[in-house]
């Protein structure tokens, strides 16, 4: 298995399996565009794991300054692993490459927040040290 930044290549993979984990605001043409322009940022980062061509599970990653502490934060979304390879490591793999990534580039602290249901995301997280913690969201 590999890790890997984002590429184009991927996008159909990526599409199809974040349509497994909820419903999707944008069309594939307008997420094509969004993740084309995001992945060209500093601030965003999106990782597929993959088993040859075949995309396994991808996280999305966002790098923040934080302007009172001496090293950045991260928020990761779209933590994803296709259901039929669910508790196989895969979520702990991506986990562990992302955490050495970040660590390189000075963040010190990352943030993931998933559904009160997702319990296959809250074990991975769980096993890989996650503090439980708790988060809010309001649609506006």
């Amino acid at each position: 298995m590999l890790v890997s930044e984002y590429s184009s290549k991927d996008f159909s993979q990526v599409y199809e399996l974040a349509k497994t984990f909820g419903s999707l605001s944008k069309n594939e043409k307008d997420s094509k565009n969004a993740l084309g322009k995001l992945s060209k940022t500093k601030t965003f980062k999106l990782y597929t794991a993959k088993d040859g061509n075949i995309v396994l599970g991808f996280c999305i990653v966002y790098i923040h300054a934080d302007p009172f502490e001496k090293s950045d934060f991260a928020s990761l979304w779209y933590f994803v692993v296709s259901k039929s390879y669910q508790n196989k490591g895969i979520g702990t793999f991506l986990l562990k490459h992302i955490t050495k990534q970040l660590a390189i580039n000075n963040v010190n602290c990352i943030y993931l927040t998933t559904a009160l249901d997702n319990y296959a995301c809250q074990h991975c997280c769980e096993n890989n040290k996650y503090q439980k913690g708790l988060s809010y969201k309001k649609y506006i």
